[in-house]
């Protein structure tokens, strides 16, 4: 998270800037943060998947082992950690602070119940799919049903299936 954070405060004021100037020139600012946003998230979410099993067990023991598989799953997170900072960018620059705190508020709710539902029949693993669910649809999902944040999850798919052009739009 710390590193979605920092590349938020590089970015942000460009955007800001950009917007001011061209709709052109934010929105390929725009999709150079989601591409690395999501290049980033990549480059540590997947080692960390990899060798979670083996840094829990090491760090921790034998008898934690079997966490490593949750701390994999979890590893998922952080791709959605590194769009949703950046989204939260875009519903800043884009006056959308109200629709923000509401996918917040239906993204915690959804989260508490699938908790609630998950926890008693998977136990740990219901808790990392409660998080990632109800991040996925509180970052993507629910932008769908606002006209203004629906065409943001088109670029932010766009910009993580073309990641690798971190320049241009």
């Amino acid at each position: 998270m710390f590193f979605s954070l920092v590349l938020n405060s590089t970015m942000f004021p460009l955007l800001v800037d950009a917007r001011a100037r061209s709709a052109v020139e934010y929105h390929r600012k725009l999709m150079a943060f989601y591409r690395a946003s999501f290049a980033a998230a990549v480059a540590i979410c997947l080692p960390l998947a990899a060798v979670a099993p083996w840094l829990v067990a090491a760090l921790f023991g034998a008898a934690y082992e079997p966490a490593g598989l949750l701390l994999a799953w979890m590893a998922g997170r952080v791709f959605l950690a590194f769009m949703g900072v950046a989204r939260g960018s875009y519903l800043i620059v884009e006056n959308l602070q109200a629709w923000a705190a509401l996918t917040l508020v239906a993204g915690t709710l959804l989260n508490v119940l699938l908790n609630l539902w998950w926890i008693p029949s998977r136990g740990g693993l219901g808790a990392v799919w409660a998080s990632l669910v109800s991040f996925a649809v509180t970052s993507f999902v629910l932008d769908l049903l606002h006209a203004k944040a629906r065409g943001n999850v088109f670029d932010m798919a766009r910009a993580s299936l073309t990641f690798w052009r971190l320049r241009g739009a």
